[in-house]
């Protein structure tokens, strides 16, 4: 038998969560446009067209709110180990260069 949560937990979504970015600040999903980094693609067959890094099923601005949230890089590679450390690297460079980060990349 399959137990659903309380009706008010499945109302909650990521942008009620207290350290959630708030739309139009650093790290919110739709800042970034990402056309200039060179690693990001877009593919209508994955993710629904939406950016990607490398042809992988991870958008950038994942890596840039875990980044936001208070993970570093390496423990960002531990939670999507597909993706090269250069490559969490070159997307938080990128955002940083543009404005979007709030922290500072090492």
């Amino acid at each position: 038998m399959c137990s659903f949560p309380p009706r008010e937990l499945q109302r909650t979504s990521l942008r009620s969560h207290p350290n959630a970015p708030k739309p139009g600040s650093a790290g919110a999903a739709h800042s970034q446009t990402w056309t200039g980094c060179s690693i990001i693609q877009r593919d209508p067959l994955k993710l629904h067209g939406a950016p990607n890094i490398n042809g992988l099923r991870i958008t950038p601005d994942t890596v840039v709110g875990n980044f936001e949230a208070g993970l570093d890089i390496a423990e960002i590679h531990e939670q999507f180990p597909g993706v090269p450390v250069e490559d969490i690297r070159t997307v938080l460079n990128y955002a940083a260069e543009h404005g979007n980060l709030s922290r500072t990349v090492r």
